[in-house]
């Protein structure tokens, strides 16, 4: 810890966002008591007051002009504080929604949908398609990015499923298994008695342990 208060470090990048003016090197404790003021009218904690700053001195260029040439920067901060803070809010209501970033494994089925539709959809339409047997329908991977989209394009998407496709699944062993060394096969011990002496088969088979996994698109291509 700094020791130093939120609105003496919101001065502080004030004055670095302002460029860094020589005239106003060590103002930053002078502006602290109207910076504090600024933060409690407008609810900002440290965090919000600095994107509150970076905006009016990164984004908006109207008001980074006359702060930069202000006498007292910190006095024309508070006197546009008003009209500011309304234009602030204004641009930050219409930032777009964060998006969710698709990840079928991890969804919750919806609208009476199964955990098992959606791996069927996501192995056709964004792994299947467009790299075996010819298919070529290649929009839904190429359009389909987050989980809003996904969820509405959903039925669509069901629909062009081939009745009875499976997902290509692979095995994925368990790193550790004692068995198989996390290797996914194990050696197989058969004791053939024909003839004077006996001696062993061995043969190689696959270990039960681990999962099944959606292949991916570079292994279907393989």
């Amino acid at each position: 810890m700094t020791g130093k208060s939120e609105a003496l470090l919101a001065a502080q990048r004030f004055w670095n966002l302002l460029g860094r003016p020589d005239e106003f090197r060590d103002a930053a404790p002078g502006w602290e008591p109207a910076m504090r003021n600024l933060m409690d009218d407008a609810g900002f904690d440290l965090s919000g007051v600095r994107e509150f700053l970076k905006w009016c001195l990164k984004v908006n260029d109207f008001s980074a002009k006359y702060l930069r040439e202000a006498r007292d920067p910190m006095a024309c901060l508070r006197k546009n504080q008003g009209s500011l803070l309304k234009r602030f809010n204004a641009y930050e209501a219409s930032k777009p929604a964060a998006v969710v970033p698709l990840n079928p494994a991890a969804m919750e089925p919806w609208d009476g949908h199964t955990k098992h539709q959606i791996a069927v959809v996501w192995g056709y339409c964004f792994y299947y398609a467009g790299t075996c047997k010819g298919t070529d329908d290649l929009w839904y991977r190429e359009h389909v990015h987050d989980e809003a989209f996904f969820k509405k394009k959903f039925p669509e998407m069901l629909a062009k499923v081939p009745p009875k496709w499976r997902a290509p699944k692979k095995h994925v062993p368990d790193p550790a298994c004692l068995k198989c060394g996390g290797t996914g096969r194990t050696l197989d011990v058969e004791h053939d008695y024909h003839g004077r002496k006996g001696f062993d088969l061995q043969r190689h088979v696959g270990c039960p342990c681990g999962k099944d996994v959606l292949m991916t698109r570079e292994e279907l291509l393989q």
